[in-house]
């Protein structure tokens, strides 16, 4: 009786101690989740660091893929998933709705 008593306190207290484990670890997982969301992204800084300072952001349309890097007859695109550093962009109402995913 002693003995089953014994392994019966063991498989209990092992049973909380991985609970408490799982516990502690769910915090850490929830903030990581809460932590992602978006950044609206200033088409212009990524102009000025992708092509330099003289260069100005301007739309030719009012869809998403709309937007050039310009210094006088000089035009360039942008790779805003780039500018994101790898976390993805996305562009969802118009050319002034992109945002760095994170």
């Amino acid at each position: 009786m002693i003995a089953n008593s014994i392994l019966f306190n063991a498989i209990v207290s092992l049973a909380l101690l991985s609970g408490s484990a799982a516990a502690l670890a769910m915090p850490e997982q929830a903030k990581d989740l809460q932590a992602r969301g978006t950044r609206p992204i200033s088409v212009e800084a990524a102009c000025n660091v992708f092509y330099g300072t003289s260069f100005s952001a301007q739309t030719t349309g009012s869809g998403c893929n709309d937007w050039v890097c310009v210094r006088g007859n000089e035009r360039y695109g942008l790779d805003l998933n780039d500018w994101c550093g790898g976390k993805g962009a996305s562009c969802s109402n118009g050319v002034y709705s992109w945002v760095c995913n994170y």
